[in-house]
């Protein structure tokens, strides 16, 4: 099978510049971290996706695309992790979201609840 790295252009990484820069193509970068080792609350932005198509075409359909922020709503030990995406919540399973490769905005914020 072939594997496909997916990188934001230069214009949405602005501001969220890679730490090591000869690390090729920035998929093991200090500045990058897996969707998965996300605390909930985390707010982050998108910075490139490892897979093959399948990995490809599936996230992009929930909105998982390089440059987009998304908010980290749960993430337990076990099960999926539910995202929040332009404002829309969607799960998505621990072995894709190892494959997604995020940078961190800010401080973890406490989760507001709302009720329907």
């Amino acid at each position: 099978m072939k594997r496909f790295h997916w990188t934001a252009p230069p214009a949405a990484q602005e501001g969220h510049a890679i730490e090591d820069e000869g690390a090729g193509s920035g998929a093991g970068s200090a500045a990058s971290h897996p969707l998965h080792e996300l605390p909930p609350g985390t707010q982050a932005v998108v910075q490139g996706i490892d897979g093959g198509y399948r990995s490809l075409d599936r996230l992009s359909a929930l909105g998982l695309v390089p440059g987009t922020c998304l908010q980290v709503v749960r993430s337990s030990r076990r099960g999926p992790i539910l995202v929040q995406v332009h404002n829309t919540r969607v799960a998505v399973g621990r072995g894709q979201a190892d494959k997604v490769r995020t940078a961190p905005l800010g401080e973890p914020q406490a989760e507001e609840r709302r009720w329907p």
